[in-house]
């Protein structure tokens, strides 16, 4: 498809998943009980439905934020391009920590994937399920803009 003309759900699903599957770390943003904007960075694992999972210790600043209010966002970018393949996304939606099994089972997949990865001891498994993306892909999609995708459970 030509970056010029209209892209299509397809093409920007396509981009948003491959842009998750070749980048390692992502931003994470909170928001405080204070309403302040926290900021962090960490290792990733996405799931094929775009649910992302974060291992974190939980004395970190953004788990006490997450527990008091779940509205979270996740920007994810190669920071290396400069070969004219300008290509990131932007996803919006709730966080929460994962309990057993399915935190055991995501902490699986998670250090099958990052196997050089420092892992904390005392982690939990937080589980982040976008409900939009804006997928920025000049090589696939559009120059100079984001392409919006509504990724909530009952659009799936």
């Amino acid at each position: 498809m030509s970056p010029t003309s209209a892209p299509t759900r397809a093409d920007a699903m396509s981009a948003l998943r491959d842009i998750l599957g070749e980048n390692r770390l992502l931003t994470l943003a909170t928001v405080s009980p204070e309403g302040e904007a926290h900021a962090s960075i960490a290792f990733f694992a996405a799931e094929r439905d775009f649910r992302i999972r974060i291992v974190s210790p939980p004395n970190a600043e953004h788990s006490s934020y997450i527990e008091t209010n779940p509205s979270a966002s996740v920007t994810v970018f190669d920071s290396r391009q400069d070969d004219g393949r300008r290509r990131g996304v932007q996803l919006f939606g709730t966080i929460k920590v994962l309990s057993a099994p399915h935190a055991d089972a995501a902490f699986q997949h998670f250090a099958a994937r990052f196997a050089d990865a420092p892992l904390h001891a005392d982690r939990r498994i937080y589980e982040f399920t976008p409900d939009r993306a804006k997928v920025f892909d000049e090589t696939r999609l559009l120059q100079n803009e984001y392409v919006t995708i509504n990724l909530s459970r009952s659009s799936s």
